[in-house]
Formats: C-alpha cells, structure tokens, sequence
C-alpha cells in the first residue's frame, strides 16, 4: 500500500501508548512464558540444537570496545576501584 506521509504518520501513531499507559508486550508465541515450552520442542522437531545464551557484558567492556576507552583507568592510566560511598546529609 502507498501512503502519504501524514497518513503513514496517523496509521503509526494509532499504536503509540499515552505516558503511563500499560499494555501488554509480547503474546502468543512470542509471550515469555510460552516460549519457553514451545521453542525446546520446536528445535526438537527441526532436529537442531538451542545455541546458549551469551553471557552478559559488562559496562565498562562495553564502553572500552565501543569507544576504546576505559572508563575504570583514571588520568594516570591506574585502575580505579570502588572503596565506598559518601553519606548525603
């Protein structure tokens, strides 16, 4: 279908939810709790194998390889450490 950019606009904004307003995200297959049970048995069936969920990156690696730099080294190229907190007042 050709629409006209306001069209295409109206017919978009139609699933945009006010602020605050909830709604549900993923259902049928999708949903989390039946993908779970359905996905084993649909790799099963193609006779292929679940690759693992990759582990998580952590931030500072994510910084680092995206932006080359460290944000964890301070000014002098030393490793920065967490010692504690300041109380606030």
């Amino acid at each position: 279908m050709a629409y006209t950019s306001e069209q295409f606009i109206r017919n978009l904004a139609i699933h945009i939810h006010d602020h605050y307003a909830h709604a549900v995200r993923y259902f049928g297959l999708l949903a989390p709790r039946s993908k779970g049970r359905l996905f084993s048995g649909i790799f099963a069936v193609l006779g292929q194998a679940q690759r693992p969920r990759p582990q998580r990156v952590s931030w500072a690696l994510s910084i680092k390889r995206e932006f080359g730099v460290d944000p964890l080294s301070d000014s002098t190229g030393q490793q920065m450490r967490w010692v504690g907190r300041v109380s606030g007042q």
